[in-house]
């Protein structure tokens, strides 16, 4: 039987956690689905794990064969998916049960929709739990991909044919962020959503390189800034140096915490991409006045202690005012 759903999960040294993950797949209340295990050439016993499974369980995938990476590993992983749907799954992650199901069925009453993801609820070692909520309409999610992914790359379903048709594929050259440059492109062609429910437990492991999201190495903050260059070229702005560090630091609230800018250089630069969307029309302008209104407010938030002045700027800004708006839609539960 064809399977409606295509798990794509590669493995890398995983045993640890690996049988949690696995088993929250295989019993999922959908069972229309194949699980594509890639064996990255791993060196512990996740191989002979995923072998035990698959002989009890006829729709394990396995793939095995020396270390290529995990970009290799995903591509590989969706060309072998049979599936009218292709789910990513991470080996140390938790689907709740109903997971495949609410997402099929959301996807099914939204042909519009090629690519959806879930909330998350973050969890560590020591019983910490964060519930990630992400935005859950295309037009900010289209304007949020314009500093960072606004999905948890494990949550997300996609439709076959929007990659197969568009070519779309991680690519290997935004190793890090692959999943993020992925998505721009897939904007550029179909809408994109968020479940407003938590369907995945996705597990914090500080020596996990794909849970280091806000780590500033020099490799990865390469990568992302040249994601950010395609991103401002589509809205026709050449950045100068200056304003792609200050693009940068904007992405994280932790880079925000750590640097303060003149409010004065803060607003130019929101001008600047107002009024360059006003002229290309890539992003929804109410939303995307609403995103930096947000991150206006966290400008604010870590850095009006220390600079009492600013509450004068902040009076006078239009920032503020759509930060708020935004704040005071989400808590009515607009998507926003």
């Amino acid at each position: 039987m064809t399977p409606l759903v295509s798990v794509v999960m590669s493995v890398y040294n995983g045993e640890e956690y690996l049988s949690d993950a696995i088993e929250s797949i295989l019993s999922q209340t959908m069972e229309e689905l194949e699980l594509i295990i890639i064996d990255d050439g791993s060196s512990d016993a996740s191989l002979e794990l995923i072998k035990g499974y698959k002989r009890q369980d006829a729709r394990i995938v396995l793939i095995s064969r020396e270390n290529r990476g995990l970009i290799a590993s995903l591509n590989e992983g969706i060309g072998q998916a049979r599936g009218k749907y292709i789910a990513r799954m991470d080996a140390d992650d938790i689907s709740l049960s109903e997971r495949l199901q609410v997402q099929v069925d959301f996807m099914e009453q939204n042909p519009n929709i090629g690519l959806s993801g879930t909330w998350i609820e973050a969890f560590d070692e020591s019983g910490t739990k964060v519930i990630g909520r992400y935005s859950v309409d295309h037009p900010m999610l289209r304007c949020e991909l314009l500093f960072s992914s606004p999905f948890a790359h494990p949550s997300v379903m996609m439709r076959s044919e929007l990659l197969r048709d568009n070519g779309l594929s991680y690519d290997k050259a935004y190793v890090d962020a692959e999943d993020y440059e992925l998505w721009y492109r897939c904007a550029k062609v179909t809408r994109l959503a968020n479940i407003p429910q938590v369907l995945l437990r996705y597990r914090l492991l500080a020596q996990s390189v794909t849970r280091k999201a806000d780590r500033d190495d020099a490799s990865r903050e390469k990568v992302l800034r040249e994601v950010y260059r395609h991103l401002l070229d589509d809205l026709g702005i050449q950045p100068s140096a200056d304003e792609m560090d200050l693009h940068y630091t904007l992405t994280l609230n932790t880079r925000i915490a750590k640097k303060y800018y003149d409010p004065k250089i803060l607003t130019s630069y929101f001008d600047k991409l107002i009024t360059a969307n006003e002229k290309q029309e890539v992003f929804d302008q109410k939303s995307l006045l609403r995103l930096l209104g947000k991150k206006w407010l966290w400008y604010l938030r870590y850095h009006l202690k220390d600079h009492p002045r600013l509450l004068l700027s902040s009076l006078f800004s239009k920032y503020s005012y759509y930060g708020l708006l935004a704040l005071y839609q989400s808590r009515k539960g607009a998507a926003v």
